[in-house]
């Protein structure tokens, strides 16, 4: 599968400015015995921006508040076993991916009058710069599935559209460039690649020939997408429906309901995991007879139709991240990072 980063503004601004029917089950109690393992204190991420775990390190990587527990800001690389955390960059921090193998990760580094695309080791330190922005803005950036090609498109915050799109095969350094759009997802077979053109929509961009076939999900009226994956089986899009019902679909428009769940879906926290055949997402709803409001983190199986809770808290849920082996969750509830072990056990997602 492809990954891929979208460009949040507003979250780059505010880190500038300091620096079917679903089977349920859920933990008991709320908050802190329910809300997983902790691996950090409070006060120690932002918030909006994206989290990664690396296969090689097994570390959730993220972007460290200024002054916070972390030694932020920066980018943080927290030990899934341990907690132990290590900045790996002082500079803030934005969207970090991590390749495939998990040697390398890539994010937006942004300096007093620039943001710079920088590409940087997990191992022995090293940083490349890949390309820059002048001014308020950010990179948006695809991984292709063997992390030879890296797509991104840069753009100022005032501007209402992207720069070109630029495709760097990072083992030769050659550079193509094509129509202004927005990366997000390559092809499993790195010849295509998924763009959101400036007004919209989406469409394949042929990386060979650089001709732009429109691409159309179907999605109704009111849906908000979430996770879009591209396999050898095709092109899928998951979305959130009438609030409460996660769906997919496909380019040539099949569409099905997964799962319903009494709360409200967050579209924008739908992530797939590594193998496709689960998600992860937020619902918002009542507690206490409604007297409060709880972020509860849903583990979907896709072939099952079948959802669990995993964790459940009062704070705001955030970025979510998936272990490489789909084995367990890393996950943000306000600025402090979780984690939690889930398991498909029969039709249903439990946690343990």
């Amino acid at each position: 599968m492809s990954r891929f980063h979208r460009i949040g503004f507003l979250s780059l601004a505010l880190l500038l400015a300091s620096c079917s029917k679903s089977a349920t089950t859920a933990p008991g109690g709320v908050d802190s015995d329910a809300r997983g393992t902790p691996l950090s204190g409070e006060n120690a991420f932002e918030t909006g921006t994206r989290l990664s775990w690396s296969p090689l390190t097994n570390e959730v990587l993220g972007s460290a508040k200024g002054g916070g527990t972390l030694g932020g800001p920066g980018l943080a690389a927290v030990r899934t076993i341990d907690g132990a955390a290590r900045i790996l960059d002082p500079a803030p921090a934005l969207f970090p991916l991590v390749d495939p193998d998990g040697r390398h990760v890539y994010y937006d580094a942004v300096a007093v009058d620039s943001t710079f695309l920088r590409r940087r080791s997990l191992g022995a330190s090293g940083v490349t710069s890949v390309a820059a922005v002048s001014g308020l803005g950010a990179c948006t950036f695809a991984i292709s599935p063997d992390g030879r090609y890296l797509a991104y498109a840069a753009a100022d915050v005032d501007l209402a559209g992207p720069d070109s799109l630029h495709v760097l095969d990072q083992s030769s350094g050659r550079r193509v460039t094509f129509a202004p759009s927005w990366p997000i997802a390559f092809s499993f077979d790195d010849g295509t690649l998924l763009v959101t053109p400036p007004g919209g929509g989406w469409a394949a961009v042929a990386l060979s020939s650089g001709a732009t076939t429109p691409v159309d999900f179907a999605l109704p009226g009111g849906a908000g997408i979430g996770g879009i994956r591209w396999d050898s089986f095709g092109l899928h899009a998951l979305f959130a429906y009438q609030a409460h019902e996660l769906w997919i679909s496909t380019i040539l428009g099949a569409q099905a309901r997964v799962v319903t769940v009494p709360e409200t879906i967050v579209a924008s926290s739908i992530t797939w995991s590594p193998d496709g055949t689960r998600a992860a997402f937020w619902t918002v709803g009542p507690i206490d007879n409604g007297a409060d409001t709880a972020y509860r983190l849903y583990v979907v199986s896709i072939a099952a139709h079948a959802a669990g809770v995993v964790a459940i808290g009062r704070s705001v849920g955030g970025a979510i991240a998936w272990s490489p082996d789909g084995a367990r969750l890393g996950y943000l509830y306000g600025d402090r990072l979780f984690s939690v072990s889930v398991v498909a056990a029969g039709a249903a997602a439990t946690a343990r």
